[in-house]
């Protein structure tokens, strides 16, 4: 749609914070946080994986 749909509905906001158009059933519920996920960061357990990696650079590249 590359943004050149007109939206139908664009609400009028106070602020970046104004959360009047939702309603006030889901805005007073006290946050909860998200349990972590220790699944999500095994990779930072297994920095031997790149323990041997090194990258030299070709001394015969030419610029083009």
């Amino acid at each position: 749609l590359a943004g050149k749909v007109e939206p139908p509905f664009k609400p009028l906001l106070q602020s970046e914070e104004d959360v009047s158009q939702f309603d006030s059933k889901f805005t007073q519920q006290t946050p909860v946080d998200s349990p972590e996920d220790s699944t999500l960061s095994e990779s930072k357990n297994k920095t031997w994986v790149f323990l041997s990696f090194f990258f030299l650079i070709n001394q015969w590249c030419t610029k083009t």
